[in-house]
């Protein structure tokens, strides 16, 4: 729900815009998950997504870096309770 809030793709599109990957690789349109998402990282509820976002702004991220990444997002996940940061480069 939050790809479609975001505009990424119109309401209900989500599932073809998740279809295959394509979009969501770390090539894509939108890289989702550039460290791995919640694989073997234990329950540090989200923290790993912070400090990927966080890594990713600083081009610090080697081989899963994103080219060009100014902007990050990380979210709880959608309903309630949930909530969203928003990281930037921009001053």
């Amino acid at each position: 729900s939050w790809i479609e809030a975001l505009g990424f793709c119109g309401w209900g599109e989500a599932k073809d815009f998740l279809d295959g990957g394509t979009n969501i690789a770390l090539d894509g349109t939108l890289p989702l998950n550039t460290h791995g998402g919640q694989l073997s990282s234990g329950r540090l509820h989200g923290y790993g997504f912070i400090h990927e976002a966080v890594t990713q702004l600083r081009h610090q991220a080697g081989e899963r870096q994103v080219a060009n990444a100014e902007t990050a997002v990380v979210s709880t996940g959608g309903g309630a309770p949930g909530g969203v940061f928003l990281f930037t480069t921009a001053r």
